[in-house]
């Protein structure tokens, strides 16, 4: 949550504010964090074995109800481990987690697949950096190349400049003895 958040004081958000992948992880979490299960007859929700979602997304414990929990350590195994088969309200809250995590984390998973993506983003962005050096590096070649053209050409013209004006100067100079 912390990377997902926004910090209007110092207006700064966290690396995933705004990534649709870690947002839905997280609204998976909470909502199966506050979804009940019929794994077992006693303990439909974990606030009855005394696990509590605070608004952190940490978890409180109430000592005196997950104390009285473990005196029933049958329903409690069932809560946890109960394999509901093909009716998931059967199945108990650690076998719910697991199967989130295998849905997020496997070859085909969100998390998977947000990782796959921004890899392949990252590689485009390092190819796309690439041409893009590529195409400054032959554009400052052909200023170079055009500079140096005209460079040559402003000495040329310099050059015949100062021909044409000694020229000029040397016709004035002879039409002044003439005259």
């Amino acid at each position: 949550s912390d990377q997902t958040k926004y910090d209007p004081t110092s207006k700064v958000g966290g690396a995933l504010q705004g990534d649709s992948a870690a947002t839905g992880v997280l609204r998976q979490l909470r909502s199966l964090l506050g979804s009940p299960s019929d794994a077992s007859s006693t303990y439909k929700r974990l606030s009855d074995i005394g696990l509590t979602a605070q608004r952190d997304g940490t978890l409180a414990v109430n000592s005196t109800k997950l104390e009285a929990a473990t005196t029933n350590l049958p329903e409690l195994k069932k809560a946890f481990a109960g394999d509901g088969g093909s009716n998931a309200m059967l199945d108990g809250f650690a076998r719910r987690y697991a199967d989130l995590a295998s849905k997020m984390l496997g070859t085909e998973g969100t998390i998977t697949s947000r990782t796959q993506g921004l890899r392949d983003r990252i590689t485009r962005n390092g190819d796309e950096q690439v041409r893009l050096q590529e195409r400054v590096d032959r554009f400052k070649a052909r200023m170079v190349a055009q500079y140096t053209a005209m460079d040559t050409n402003l000495s040329k013209l310099t050059a015949l400049s100062s021909y044409v004006s000694q020229q000029m100067n040397a016709l004035t100079a002879m039409a002044n003895k003439t005259t």
